[in-house]
């Protein structure tokens, strides 16, 4: 089945109980302060989506293509 993952800037909201979960916030950038990004490219897309922070996203693919280091 095809998927997303986004990994955004942020500040997000990845609380699951919260009513803008998977919305970026507020941020000084202009238009995209309370966006459901995540949601509107599942609806465009129908497919499922994912979204993490930027930072979380760039650990995940260090991780997954063995760049990372210890």
């Amino acid at each position: 089945m095809p998927a997303l993952d986004i990994a955004s800037f942020g500040p997000e909201d990845l609380d699951p109980q919260s009513k803008h979960y998977r919305y970026i916030t507020t941020l000084p950038k202009s238009g995209w302060a309370n966006t459901n990004m995540a949601g509107q490219l599942k609806k465009a897309l129908s497919i499922l989506v994912a979204f993490d922070t930027d930072v979380s996203g760039a650990a995940l693919g260090e991780h997954l293509c063995r760049a990372a280091t210890l």
